[in-house]
């Protein structure tokens, strides 16, 4: 789905909403192909002065895997903080942005919400202090609420969705060595998780603790892990690569998910962006109740799955931190340990940055 932005301060207003979250001692770095935004990016400002050059270094080695990967020709820059160690990152990430031949079209500082333009290191050149906009009148924000995103106060509050859940709705702590080794195949479980309504309708779903703990086991079969994964998240596993009992099981089980819904007289259709959109948030929703009421070390594979599916859309924030809980859950979680590298070497799982659905990235 297309977002048409008019002006800067609709982009202002769309950040939180393209990342996840509110920024703030941040560097956002959205880069350009042509007219469009490809990917959005951002780090935070290093608060160590003896290593921040360092730190904003590697951070921009990473983004230029990134870019490497698309017809990049430009990039917009936005610092979230006005502190030393912010404009030594800002005029860092700047200088490589330019060394790569990419133009800046568009550099901005936000502090206090305030935001000015700045143009270069002489501030008599730079533009006048202005309120930042009101969300709730921009038609950009408007589009990215309708797809189902939204704008958390900050990372911590966004990835608080992610942490093991208390209470009685969690599944027993203590499980036994089959348990935790054996998977089983819960196709029932499996058909129930997968039976969707419309997007404009209430996510409803909840898993029972003995039913979690049985989609969890599943998971511990690495043959359908990996073929539901190649269903949920194309381009990541080659299905001629899978075992092929396990990709036919995979794909009757959640195959349909994603298809475009039949005409019906009388009813509204739907754009399938939008269908997908709502139907990938759904089915990452699941997975993250899924892996939260789970005890450790079969949250692990829910974790994953849920990572993978935020890749997609691109929720950088979402996808680092459901593989932190992976490994706390699982710290020989081999997958899991493959996809902490790849965030590592600056690649998002899950996201195709070149072609196909653009979206944002962030950690």
């Amino acid at each position: 789905m297309i977002i048409s932005l008019g002006n800067v301060q609709d982009l202002l207003a769309t950040i939180p909403y393209q990342i996840g979250f509110h920024p703030d001692d941040s560097v956002v770095v959205l880069v350009t192909s042509g007219r469009r935004i490809a990917f959005c990016a951002r780090f935070d400002v290093p608060h160590e002065p003896g290593t921040a050059a360092v730190a904003v270094a590697g951070q921009c080695a990473r983004l230029r895997w990134q870019i490497d990967q698309i017809a990049a020709d430009g990039a917009i820059l936005v610092l979230y903080d006005e502190s030393a160690l912010g404009w030594q990152a800002f005029h860092g990430v700047h200088q490589h942005l330019r060394q790569w031949g990419l133009e800046v079209a568009l550099s901005v500082v936000v502090a206090g919400g305030l935001w000015r333009e700045v143009d270069g290191r002489d501030p008599r050149r730079w533009g006048a202090w202005q309120p930042l906009p009101d969300p709730a009148s921009s038609p950009g924000v408007a589009e990215f609420v309708g797809m189902g995103r939204v704008a958390a106060a900050d990372r911590e509050s966004a990835v608080a969705i992610l942490r093991p859940q208390e209470g009685a709705l969690r599944a027993p702590a203590h499980l036994s060595a089959r348990e935790c080794a054996v998977p089983v195949r819960a196709v029932n479980q499996w058909r129930d998780f997968f039976r969707l309504g419309p997007p404009d309708e209430a996510n409803g779903w909840l898993p029972d603790p003995v039913g979690a703990i049985r989609l969890a086991r599943s998971l511990l079969d690495r043959d359908f892990r990996d073929a539901l994964i190649a269903v949920l998240v194309p381009g990541t596993i080659d299905p001629a690569d899978l075992d092929r009992v396990a990709w036919s099981r995979a794909s009757s089980l959640a195959g349909h998910v994603l298809e475009a819904p039949a005409y019906v007289r009388d009813e509204p259709t739907w754009d399938p962006q939008a269908w997908n959109a709502g139907r990938l948030a759904a089915v990452r929703d699941r997975f993250v109740r899924l892996a939260r009421v789970c005890p450790a070390p079969i949250s692990a594979g829910p974790y994953v799955v849920t990572a993978l599916l935020a890749g997609r859309q691109g929720a950088g924030h979402i996808a680092s931190a459901a593989i932190e809980q992976a490994l706390i859950a699982d710290p020989d979680h081999v997958l899991a340990q493959i996809l902490s590298d790849l965030l590592d070497r600056g690649l998002l799982p899950g996201h195709q940055i070149g072609g196909g659905q653009r979206q944002s990235g962030a950690a």
